[in-house]
């Protein structure tokens, strides 16, 4: 190598020195991953709710963000005499856009049968000889 390039290479190598000394933190600091901030909106004022099935009222109602279930059905009216009580937790907390269905009661056979019964006639044997 001639003393040319050995001393060029001498003065790249010192001045990248000297600034690496002098602008290390700013140098570091721009090559540091980046802090992300993330902005939330705010909770909405109020929340709609959809609720069908066995209500007096079925439909959408708008309620407070802190609503449970049982504000939602207060709003609907009620359950009707059919609506399955042991199937809903009325301390469910609801949250926007939320949709929730009241199931029925299964008829479990007591009292009176329903008006039509899709069994078969009974039918007469008759052995011939």
């Amino acid at each position: 190598m001639s003393r040319k390039k050995f001393l060029f290479l001498f003065f790249i190598i010192g001045a990248a020195g000297f600034f690496w000394h002098k602008y290390q933190s700013k140098i570091r600091k721009f090559f540091s991953p980046r802090k992300i901030i993330v902005i939330r909106k705010a909770a909405p004022e109020r929340i709609a709710c959809y609720i069908g099935g066995e209500v007096k009222n079925p439909g959408v109602y708008y309620l407070p963000p802190s609503a449970r279930l049982e504000d939602l059905l207060e709003k609907a009216g009620g359950l009707t005499k059919k609506a399955d009580r042991d199937k809903i937790s009325p301390a469910l907390r609801l949250f926007d856009r939320q949709s929730v269905y009241i199931p029925k009661r299964p008829f479990i056979g007591f009292g009176r049968a329903p008006e039509k019964t899709y069994f078969d006639k009974p039918v007469e044997v008759v052995e011939e000889n």
